[in-house]
């Protein structure tokens, strides 16, 4: 098993780094926005038009219907649509010059992470002698300009479709967050019997799996809601090879999937020789003994991890907020030490959960304190990436209260934090207590087996033991076990929750 020294100190410099850089580290962001129009909105004109145009803070591409040109009576307007400029212009040129005669052009624009936006304005022409086009109603008919408003005021419906988008995204995060976890949970801490090593091993199979479908799932919802919510149209081949084909996210795309291919086939059982410590401290039955599990046999699957975590290079809020290094490291370094986090407390509840149902011994200690050793430094780091990605990410801090992505990102923060309180009640009352259990196993293996009622006994409040008894030691132990399958239960309940809250602040605008 990898050093935890090690570790730590790797864990330690990451920190270091990150807050170093969040400390120089302004907000930044560079989200789609329409930044001028030509016409204005609501320009009177007293000249023909030939060209509209529309400039955004950055490049992208027209999604759905697109840019669409109504005159008066909200009749399409046949025109060609390019850029000049690689996506940060777009020009409408008609067929013919717009002559006298009230327009409005309504638009749909996918950003670089293919979130769409959609707005709308518009103009009138009057050109000086000039007489409107007889396609058009008379001027007398009061109706005509009220049915261009409603046309240009028409939300695109793409409500299901957003549901479904963020469910595949719940789905892709909570499995790649277990996949990952389970990884580190593997090289790092467990020890155990050889069933429960093939449990985890199992459990990060399936974790891979719900990556791989989410991904797919999530897909197939951003195709649908490119085409205005239209099912039929965004399941089609050619949509969903436009989508994948727009700026990089066909890339993440192809990342995340390979990535969850290779943690699938390629994470297997393996075991090493138990430290002294898991033996000491977990009861075994004949033919399932103590083992420590390993990676050797699962290079494949780590290397699927990494491809998943590249993925972030290539999507999501990263792809619009600058600057893009410190972007890029803040959101690899966030979801790596949230997985390393979340899925640790997942697989550690996964585990004691099979010996409560198997009815051996919780046996906690082992577990509970080698994960103890990267739980905290993990969700330190997780925190500043964090802190660090919503500075980049942000235009202004009043965003995090006047915005809906705001309110969802304190929500968020609510639920970590008070997962992260129970955390500090695990680490501060109960470890330390298991840590004493494990000392005196290891330490002292001949120990007395008679109880005296008079001598010292483990406790949550117990700074230190000078003698204790077998018993003793095991009674204590198994208490604590218990309060601790308690709160690491309830911590996965909460953590749920804030998966699921990641997957709508991933899909979400920030100024929504």
């Amino acid at each position: 098993m990898v050093s935890l020294v090690f570790v730590k100190r790797s864990l330690v410099a990451l920190v270091i780094t990150v807050a170093a850089l969040l400390m120089v580290a302004g907000p930044a962001a560079a989200h789609l926005d329409l930044v001028k129009t030509t016409p204005d909105d609501n320009a009177q004109l007293s000249k023909l038009v030939k060209q509209v145009r529309l400039q955004f803070s950055v490049a992208g591409e027209p999604a759905g219907a697109g840019i669409v040109l109504l005159d008066r009576t909200g009749q399409q307007v046949p025109a060609q649509v390019s850029t000049p400029d690689d996506g940060l212009t777009w020009v409408a040129t008609p067929a013919t010059p717009l002559e006298s005669g009230k327009y409005g052009v309504k638009w749909r624009v996918a950003a670089p992470d293919t979130h769409p936006k959609t707005g709308s304005f518009q103009f009138t022409v009057a050109v000086p002698g000039a007489v409107a086009s007889t396609d058009s109603p008379p001027p007398q008919d009061p109706s005509a300009p009220a049915v261009l408003d409603e046309l240009l005021a028409e939300p695109v419906d793409t409500t299901q479709a957003q549901w479904v988008r963020w469910v595949g995204t719940t789905f892709m995060i909570t499995g790649a967050v277990l996949g990952i976890g389970g990884l580190v949970f593997l090289g790092l801490v467990m020890a155990g019997r050889h069933s429960e090593v093939r449990l985890v091993v199992q459990r990060v199979r399936w974790s891979a799996a719900l990556l791989i479908g989410g991904s797919c799932i999530q897909v197939a919802a951003r195709s649908t809601m490119r085409q205005d919510g239209d099912w039929a149209a965004g399941l089609s081949p050619a949509s969903i090879a436009d989508l994948l084909g727009s700026g990089t996210y066909g890339v993440a795309v192809g990342l995340r999937m390979l990535g969850g291919v290779l943690i699938l086939v390629g994470v297997w059982t393996a075991y090493a020789t138990a430290p002294k410590a898991a033996l000491a401290t977990t009861h075994h039955e004949p033919g399932d003994p103590i083992v420590a599990a390993s990676l050797r046999r699962s290079v494949v699957a780590v290397v699927g991890a990494c491809l998943y975590l590249a993925s972030f290079l290539f999507d999501g809020h990263t792809e619009t907020a600058a600057p893009r290094v410190l972007v890029w490291l803040s959101d690899i370094v966030h979801v790596f030490a949230a997985a390393t986090w979340v899925g640790g407390i997942a697989m550690l509840a996964t585990v004691l959960w099979h010996r409560r149902r198997a009815m051996h011994a919780l046996d906690a200690a082992y577990l509970a304190v080698r994960f103890s050793s990267v739980a905290g430094l993990s969700l330190l780091l997780a925190g500043l990436a964090g802190v660090a990605l919503t500075v980049e990410i942000l235009d202004e801090p009043s965003q995090l209260w006047a915005s809906t992505w705001g309110l969802a990102l304190i929500a968020k923060v609510v639920l970590v934090a008070v997962v992260a309180a129970i955390g500090a009640y695990n680490h501060f009352r109960l470890i330390p207590v298991l840590e004493q259990a494990v000392d005196l196993r290891t330490s002292r293996p001949h120990l007395p087996e008679a109880s005296d009622p008079k001598g010292p006994m483990l406790s949550e409040s117990a700074g230190g033991v000078e003698l204790a008894t077998r018993p003793q030691i095991e009674e204590a132990s198994d208490q604590i076990s218990r309060k601790l399958w308690f709160t690491t239960y309830a911590e996965v309940l909460i953590l749920l929750g804030v998966i699921a809250l990641t997957a709508w602040l991933v899909n979400a605008a920030t100024t929504g």
